[in-house]
């Protein structure tokens, strides 16, 4: 009766030996190609924000509201305003506390990093989901492509109601069943942020 082939010890210590350099260089590999990825849309969505303007003037609405509010005037009581205390609450962290310039070169580079934002969320939810960056990158930029129309209404709170949604299944995929509180608090949480920002949100 023959006796089964096998490996010597040192042919399989050779394959132990090779898995941390393998994993280091797909993690590379990962990092460079998700660099990459947001690196060019950056530099697309500055091209489309900055070259693109709407006959219609929803950027100036924005922009004189906030400065309305900025100035000390009362919202809800004094000046009609469809949007939430959320999103006031943002704009005066935006630019009286960060000192971003009320403008519109200011608002289209916050709507830059919202758009941004948004396509990473999107792509790390995917990642969680499928274990996979080659997936979650994916996901980031068809992402991205898809929400291409936030460059017509730069400013807009749709940017802020869309990140609280996409926040909140992201969240989902990080409750531990032995801990369920901390994360079903924070979808909560974003759930009536969500609303607070657009009521009609959905």
């Amino acid at each position: 009766m023959g006796r089964l082939a096998t490996d010597p010890p040192a042919a399989r210590d050779t394959r132990k030996s090779h898995r941390p350099a393998k994993l280091k260089h797909d993690n590379t590999i990962a990092l460079l190609g998700c660099l990459l990825a947001i690196a060019s849309c950056a530099l697309l969505a500055f091209y489309l924000l900055f070259s693109t303007f709407m006959p219609y003037d929803d950027e100036g609405l924005f922009l004189r509201a906030n400065l309305l509010f900025l100035e000390g005037h009362h919202f809800y009581r004094d000046i009609p305003w469809t949007y939430g205390p959320v999103y006031l609450a943002t704009v005066q962290l935006l630019h009286d506390v960060l000192q971003i310039p009320l403008t519109n070169s200011g608002l289209r580079f916050i709507t830059l990093g919202v758009w941004l934002s948004l396509g990473a969320i999107c792509g790390w939810l995917v990642q969680r989901l499928t274990q996979s960056w080659r997936w979650g990158l994916t996901a980031f930029l068809l992402s991205f492509l898809y929400l291409e129309a936030i460059v017509k209404e730069p400013g807009h709170p749709q940017g802020l109601v869309a990140i609280g949604m996409t926040l909140i299944p992201l969240t989902a995929t990080f409750i531990h069943p032995g801990r369920l509180l901390p994360g079903w608090l924070l979808i909560g949480v974003l759930s009536a942020a969500v609303a607070q920002i657009k009521l009609n949100a959905g």
